[in-house]
């Protein structure tokens, strides 16, 4: 990562906490042999991934829901409904990509939903499982997170002049 340009923030303005949008990729790297490249950045899993299936249940996760099913057990129990906006699988290669953007996540919650994509697309379950687990709201049922890292933030949004300088 490169410093390219800087300046003053707003008075009261937060990073994290000013922010409206955050967009998240959660990657896969889906063939025997290990990646040399992105070792670090994504979960390799040794056979291929049927990326139909697991876009078809990401579908399922749009919209407002209570992630408990999701989201580690310390967050709090009322601070657990969140919006995703946007969520898709892309392949592009041995490379399968959870692009997701919402509001805000809890921690573990695309972790959580990238394990349940992992199962479906390993062929363990069937898409709708995804939004089973979803609406059960018992993190018992749910498989276990996926290593983190495959998590990378892609790009944080602010309203509109949010960043603009005083003067």
């Amino acid at each position: 990562m490169s410093v390219v340009a800087a300046e003053l923030a707003p008075t009261g303005f937060h990073a994290r906490f000013s922010a409206r949008e955050r967009l998240y990729r959660y990657r896969w790297f889906d063939r025997r042999a290990r990646p040399a490249l992105f070792r670090h950045q994504c979960w390799h899993v040794h056979r291929r991934l049927d990326e139909a299936a697991m876009a078809q249940a990401v579908a399922a996760v749009v919209g407002r829901h209570d992630w408990t099913a999701f989201c580690a057990a310390a967050e709090p129990l009322h601070k657990r409904t969140r919006s995703v906006w946007e969520a898709e699988i892309v392949r592009e290669g041995d490379l399968v990509d959870l692009m997701i953007s919402g509001e805000g996540f809890l921690r573990g919650q695309i972790r959580g939903i990238a394990g349940a994509l992992r199962v479906i697309g390993a062929k363990r379950q069937e898409p709708a499982w995804l939004a089973q687990l979803l609406a059960a709201r018992d993190p018992q049922l749910a498989p276990p997170r996926a290593p983190a890292r495959g998590l990378t933030l892609m790009r944080v949004g602010y309203a509109p002049g949010e960043m603009d300088r005083e003067h």
